[in-house]
C-alpha cells in the first residue's frame, strides 16, 4: 500500500449533485457511519474505496432545471418553461433564446454572472474547472478513481443497504428524502432528447455498460 493509500479513509462518498446526494449524506452523519464525505468540489481523493450514486441522465437534467427554478430563481432560468425548453434552446444555435440557455448550463464566468449578478467562483472537480455548472455537469466527471460502490438513483435504499451489508455494518437504513424537487415526468422532444443524449455521452455509456 503506498504513503497516499494509507492516508485515505477505508471508505467515502462522493457527493454528485442531483443524485441523492444530501439524503446519503445525512443517514451516514445520522447513523455516525466512519464514511468520509465529499462536497460537489470534490477537492480530493478521500478514501480508497468510494461509493457514488448514478441516474438516469434525462431525469437529472429534468430535476436540475426544475431545483433551480424552485430553490435558485435567477434572471436566466427565469427564461424557460421546463427543462425541455431550455434543451430544445441550448441545442438550436438560430433559436432567440441560444444563449440564454447556455448562460443557465455554463460555467464561464459571464455565464456565472448572468446568473448570480456577481462574480462568483467557477464550478471545478479535483481542482479541474469543469464545462457546465455543477447540476449540469456530467456525472462521469466525479468517476475519475473508479468508484467501487455503485448505487442505482431509483433503487437507492436498497442498493444503500445492500453495500452496507456487504462491508460489515448491521441494521437496515431508512433514508428520508432531502433537498429535492417534487416535479412530475416530462416528455422531452426528439431534439432535447439528442440533446441530453450528446452532451452526456460517457454518462450513458457507462450506466450501460453496468446494465443500470
Amino acid at each position: 500500500m503506498s504513503v497516499e493509500s494509507r492516508d485515505l479513509a477505508p471508505l467515502g462518498f462522493i457527493h454528485i449533485p442531483k443524485n441523492a446526494g444530501t439524503s446519503i449524506a445525512r443517514l451516514i452523519t445520522d447513523n455516525k457511519l466512519p464514511i468520509a464525505i465529499s462536497n460537489h468540489w470534490y477537492r480530493r481523493r478521500l478514501a480508497r474505496e468510494e461509493i457514488v450514486v448514478l441516474r438516469c441522465p434525462l431525469d437529472r437534467f429534468q430535476s436540475a432545471f426544475q431545483y433551480g427554478k424552485k430553490y435558485w430563481a435567477n434572471p436566466v432560468n427565469q427564461h424557460f418553461s421546463c427543462a425541455n425548453e431550455l434543451a430544445e434552446c441550448a441545442a438550436d444555435p438560430s433559436h432567440a433564446k441560444h444563449g440564454m440557455a447556455w448562460a443557465e448550463l455554463g460555467n464561464k464566468p459571464g455565464d456565472i454572472f448572468q446568473r448570480n449578478l456577481k462574480n462568483d467562483p467557477v464550478h471545478s472537480v479535483l481542482q479541474r474547472e469543469i464545462d457546465f455548472t455543477f447540476v449540469y455537469e456530467p456525472q462521469s466527471s466525479w468517476l475519475i478513481h473508479r468508484p467501487k460502490h455503485i448505487l442505482r438513483f431509483n433503487q437507492l435504499e436498497s442498493d444503500f443497504c445492500k453495500v452496507m451489508g456487504e462491508l460489515g455494518f448491521e441494521g437496515q437504513f431508512s433514508m428520508q428524502r432531502l433537498n429535492y424537487s417534487d416535479h412530475k415526468e416530462q416528455d422531452f422532444s426528439v431534439k432535447s432528447r439528442q440533446f441530453i443524449r450528446k452532451i452526456y455521452v460517457q454518462d450513458y455509456a457507462l450506466i450501460g455498460s453496468l446494465g443500470l
